[in-house]
């Protein structure tokens, strides 16, 4: 069968993602990219230079996307849902309005690029997304005057906790339904258990 040349490049993003998704960047092939697109190793070059490059493409913006999805979440902190009311309906209507948004960042790509991407330029994702989420916590209880104890330590756990909960979710649940519910309840539980270890922690 014949492909229109912009339609052969959406075939081999979407091997290609299937491929890193499946086995990370070193394990993959281009040999297995190629055959699952319908084309052949020579064509592949017509398209990327390399396997990274077809990498880049499929995780490039994802970064930004998380990183944006951390920092902006004003409407649920302007209402002082968090800090001084602790309202879990409310919290969870809110994320029920901002499913198709969480659901942009936290998707296929979003694993790929932190949990396969090991050989590639973008290894250390892992690292700095797991310092984002921390440094982000801290800030909170630096604008809280809150002074928990060992409030650095418990910043990396909850940073692991929360990035490891939802690679869970998106490696092993590909019903999509099931998947916004599950990633929904995990920064739920996130959220209410942040709000929680900082209120009790508040100084008067």
């Amino acid at each position: 069968m014949q492909y229109k040349k912009d339609e052969m490049r959406e075939r081999l993003i979407q091997s290609g993602e299937n491929e890193f998704f499946k086995s990370g960047f070193e394990g993959s092939s281009i040999r297995r990219i190629v055959k699952a697109a319908g084309t052949t190793i020579g064509n592949f070059y017509n398209y990327f230079k390399n396997k990274e490059e077809l990498f880049r493409e499929i995780t490039e913006g994802e970064m930004k996307r998380f990183s944006d999805f951390l920092y902006n979440h004003q409407e649920v902190e302007a209402k002082e849902l968090l800090w001084d009311e602790i309202d879990p309906e409310e919290i969870y209507r809110w994320l029920d309005e901002s499913t198709d948004m969480i659901m942009t960042v936290f998707n296929r790509r979003f694993y790929i690029l932190v949990a396969c991407s090991n050989g590639t330029a973008y290894g250390s994702a892992r690292g700095l997304i797991l310092e984002y989420i921390k440094d982000h916590f801290m800030g909170h209880a630096f604008e809280s005057r809150n002074e928990l104890p060992e409030l650095e330590k418990t910043s990396d756990i909850l940073a692991y906790q929360f990035l490891d909960g939802l690679l869970f979710i998106l490696h092993k649940y590909s019903d999509v339904r099931v998947t916004e519910q599950l990633i929904k309840n995990q920064i739920f539980f996130f959220l209410m258990g942040v709000a929680g270890l900082l209120k009790g922690g508040l100084n008067d």
